[in-house]
């Protein structure tokens, strides 16, 4: 008889302390590749084919949800996968996904190891899929394209809010850059003919107003310098930590990822993913790294005996009302309905948060650029006052 064909894994998992860990392994298939990071006391985070070419494109959400949602249906009316799978094609940038998908399966991939080795697909989707394919894959797939639904709604009610401030921020910076280069230098030629002094505020201004329109190349690329930088630092563990701390902002970023990291639970746990897989995948999809740094902490005194719920809110993993909703739901054996609830209770305050701070926000900023336009105003009328005195 043959030797059953050896495949090798890329992971990333994480030590007792927290620390993540990355490497290559090899084994049969994914479950023994999971059984062989356990024994090494580590708990998965990713864990992904290495020989793939799969790419680490992150696909709209919307569209992924639309896709689990039509396979779902196909499924329950008796078609089988490959077949759903091909009837599927044609939904545009999700086509590559399907068409790898397919491959995989007619090559005798589960279709739970096929989503894994592409990172886009979120892990929640991975581990719905992977409990569905013992029992009820409709089903399973179904509870996936709901939950993309609602990290894709929550997702665009962030970026609506924050709209209309950054329109406004640019309209602004605009604005007074155009009181600065075009209209003061102008309105200041037109004082030429005289002896008179300008006021320091004027050259201050025609100062800063030579130096954008001789070096504006310079302002912009440093600008964007800067912004990449703020963008990676934000991105970064030390960046998170940062917004954690600061009021408002690390409530905000506390309940979204209470949101997002409950509803994970609640899906994986409802279909019966054993809790430490199940925290592995939420601790992904909590969208910080200080928080999912916490979750996996939290693993390791599961294993000592802990509950969730005193696991987690040890290391301060949750929002306290979500904590107190967990531990209602061990003692009633109901975790999975009121982690639900948590999440849901969690994306209603992270809304009213949100909406609560941009109001502040349109307001102030309409205040700081009336007092910058002022501020040239009144450059401009201490000349013309100067010139009269004089």
């Amino acid at each position: 008889m043959g030797q059953p064909q050896v495949k090798t894994f890329r992971f990333e998992a994480a030590r007792a302390d927290g620390e993540l860990v990355y490497g290559v392994l090899t084994a049969a298939d994914a479950t023994s590749a999971l059984d062989s990071l356990a024994r090494r006391k580590l708990t998965p985070v990713v864990i992904t084919p290495a020989s793939t070419n799969a790419t680490r494109r992150r696909w709209p959400l919307r569209d992924m949800a639309i896709l689990l949602r039509g396979l779902a249906t196909l499924l329950s009316a008796g078609i089988t996968l490959d077949e759903a799978l091909r009837a599927s094609r044609g939904s545009g940038a999700i086509d590559s996904l399907v068409d790898d998908l397919l491959r995989r399966i007619r090559e005798g991939e589960r279709f739970g190891d096929g989503l894994a080795a592409h990172p886009g697909v979120p892990g929640v989707v991975v581990g719905l899929v992977r409990s569905g394919e013992a029992a009820g894959l409709s089903e399973a797939l179904e509870r996936a394209a709901v939950h993309l639904e609602r990290e894709a709604d929550l997702t665009a009610k962030l970026r609506s809010a924050l709209a209309y401030p950054c329109i406004l921020l640019f309209v602004g910076s605009v604005a007074i850059a155009t009181l600065l280069i075009g209209v003061l230098p102008r309105f200041v030629r037109l004082l030429g003919g005289s002896a008179v002094t300008l006021p320091a505020s004027t050259r201050l201004l025609l100062g800063l107003g030579a130096f954008l329109n001789k070096g504006w190349l310079l302002v912009l690329v440093g600008a964007f310098a800067m912004a990449v930088a703020g963008a990676q630092w934000l991105r970064s563990e030390s960046g998170h930590r940062t917004l954690l701390a600061i009021p408002v902002v690390g409530d905000l970023r506390l309940a979204l990822a209470t949101s997002r990291v409950s509803r994970t639970l609640a899906a994986l746990l409802g279909r019966g993913t054993p809790a430490l897989i199940a925290l592995a995948a939420a601790a992904e999809a909590s969208g910080d790294l200080v928080i999912r740094g916490r979750i996996l902490k939290a693993t390791e005194a599961i294993r000592r005996g802990e509950s969730l719920s005193q696991a987690l809110a040890s290391f301060q993993a949750l929002s306290a009302q979500a904590i107190q909703l967990l531990r209602i739901g061990e003692d009633s054996g109901r975790v999975p309905d009121f982690l639900d609830r948590a999440a849901a209770l969690a994306e209603e305050y992270a809304a009213r948060t949100l909406n609560s701070a941009v109001r502040l926000l349109e307001p102030s900023l309409i205040v700081l650029f009336g007092a910058v336009i002022a501020l040239v105003a009144a450059a401009m009328l201490q000349a013309v006052y100067g010139l009269r005195v004089g």
